[in-house]
């Protein structure tokens, strides 16, 4: 619902101005996901709150999906197919499409729904003033590692491994993983 509410106050679905208003709804919005399906979580999520709000799909907007089946080497491909689709925004879902997306196009809006470190990847500015045509959401995972291990740690006094799966070939969990490296580095030391 937070995303529908960026979305809205952007003025794109309200009729604000910018290049979405150049043309008669419905308002396109393209999504983009390295997922194997159309239906992932945050793209029901934006469906429904849209819905929920009153907005009509297929009226007021449509909602595209391009999804690659877990192959990242497909998603600029993907993003640059929305963008020659005329999308007035596109939504993404992760570090990985949200860098597509940008490499795809500096001018059609780009909202994130979830993202390690948008700062340090350098897709925005600031959180203050994410600049260019990105904004969203950013999960804490860089900042909420090491104090979910402290967490495991207090819980379990004698905690000597924790195992922390992940993608490798997602360039954006580097620094998560890092972090956590970290935090169990220091960890073992104040025993």
């Amino acid at each position: 619902m937070a995303l529908v509410a960026l979305l809205m106050s952007s003025g794109l679905l309200l009729g604000g101005a910018g290049p979405a208003q150049k043309r008669a709804p419905p308002f396109r919005i393209g999504a983009l996901t390295a997922s194997w399906g159309p239906t992932t979580p945050p793209i029901i999520a934006l469906r429904d709150g849209l819905l929920a709000l009153g907005y009509r799909e297929g009226e007021q907007f449509e909602l595209g999906v391009r999804f690659t089946q877990g192959n990242l080497a497909a998603l600029p491909a993907a993003a640059r197919a929305l963008v020659q689709y005329g999308v007035d925004l596109i939504f993404v879902s992760g570090d990985e499409e949200t860098k597509a997306a940008q490499r795809a196009t500096s001018q059609i809006p780009i909202v994130f729904a979830s993202v390690n470190d948008p700062l340090g990847s350098g897709l925005v500015q600031s959180f203050a003033r994410p600049g260019g045509n990105i904004t969203g959401i950013a999960h804490l995972s860089i900042e909420l590692g090491p104090k979910r291990l402290q967490v495991f740690k207090e819980l379990i006094p004698g905690l000597q491994r924790v195992l922390l799966p992940y993608a490798a070939a997602d360039t954006s969990i580097v620094a998560v993983v890092q972090g956590y490296r970290d935090a169990a580095h220091h960890l073992v030391h104040l025993q």
